[in-house]
């Protein structure tokens, strides 16, 4: 908490570490997403072509 009100006194360094920070996050969870989409459609491809062979 005291590290976030001392970040926002500097609001000019707090801007760019936070826009840095959400980036970042977003990234991870974008990653994670499509990951995660990827092995779904994996499995699904893999359960139908194993059920129609």
């Amino acid at each position: 908490m005291y590290v976030r009100n001392k970040q926002q006194s500097n609001s000019q360094e707090y801007g760019t570490e936070s826009v840095a920070e959400i980036r970042a996050r977003n990234g991870r969870c974008y990653l994670k997403i499509v990951h995660f989409l990827n092995m779904v459609n994996y499995n699904i491809a893999n359960t139908i072509s194993f059920k129609y062979t």
